[in-house]
């Protein structure tokens, strides 16, 4: 999380890390102003469509690649 506020993370593989609804949703709050990340997998981690969701509306723009299946 740390590398996250920080904007000093440009790939971040969270899949089959049991990341969970309540986890999907906390990241999408830290992504929605970060300035680094580009790539971001999230596969794997039985997400619900409001989760999927909330990661998708905070996508920002620099985010090439959001993998949620």
């Amino acid at each position: 999380a740390k590398q996250l506020r920080e904007n000093t993370i440009t790939s971040l593989d969270l899949s089959s890390k049991g990341l969970g609804i309540d986890g999907a949703l906390i990241l999408a709050a830290l992504i929605k102003d970060n300035t680094s990340v580009q790539q971001l997998n999230v596969s794997n981690n039985s997400l619900d469509q409001a989760s999927k969701g909330a990661l998708t509306k905070a996508k920002p723009a620099q985010l090439l690649k959001l993998q949620l299946d």
